[in-house]
C-alpha cells in the first residue's frame, strides 16, 4: 500500500477486522475492473498494473511510474455498510448527490479521496500526484460503482 493511502485511510474509516481472506464478504478482484489504460486516463499519468492492496485484499492500487511526487489511483470495495463513515469534519469536505445512498468526497494528501455508500457496500476511489483532479476522481468513484456490482 502506499504511504500517503495512510491519510485517505483515515478519511475514509474502514475498520476490517473481522474481513479475513476467503470470507465471503471479500470483494471480487478489483484490478480487473479496470484496464491499465483507464486508470492512466483518470488519473492523468503513467501508471504500473493494478495490485491488489488494503486489508484482506479489498483495494487495487495502480501505482505511477515516474519520480518524484507520489502518484498512484486506488479504489476500494468492502462488503457491508457498517464500515461507512462519513468524515464530515474533514478539510474540503463535500457531499455528493447522485451517487449511491451517500457519498462524499475530499482533498487528500495531494490528490482527492471519495467514498460512498451502497445498500451493501462501501466503496472509495482516491487519486494523487500532481494531475489528479476532483472530477476524475468523482468519475473513477462512479464508474467503480457501476463495475462493482
Amino acid at each position: 500500500m502506499h504511504p500517503n493511502w495512510k491519510t485517505a485511510l483515515l478519511v475514509v474509516p474502514m475498520l476490517l477486522g473481522n474481513a479475513r481472506a476467503g470470507d465471503p464478504s471479500r470483494s471480487p478482484d478489483l484490478c480487473s475492473l479496470f484496464t491499465t489504460a483507464e486508470i492512466k486516463e483518470f488519473l492523468g499519468a503513467s501508471v504500473r498494473a493494478g495490485r491488489m492492496a488494503g486489508p484482506a485484499g479489498t483495494a487495487c492500487q495502480w501505482s505511477g511510474t515516474g519520480e518524484g511526487v507520489a502518484t498512484y489511483a486506488q479504489v476500494q470495495v468492502i462488503k457491508g455498510t457498517e464500515y461507512w463513515n462519513t468524515p464530515t469534519k474533514a478539510k474540503g469536505y463535500e457531499s455528493l448527490s447522485g451517487i449511491g445512498k451517500e457519498a462524499y468526497i475530499v482533498p487528500e494528501g495531494g490528490g482527492w479521496a471519495a467514498g460512498a455508500l451502497t445498500d451493501t457496500a462501501v466503496l472509495a476511489a482516491a487519486l494523487s500526484g500532481s494531475s489528479a483532479s476532483r472530477e476524475n476522481t468523482v468519475r473513477l468513484l462512479r464508474a467503480l460503482l457501476e463495475r462493482a456490482k
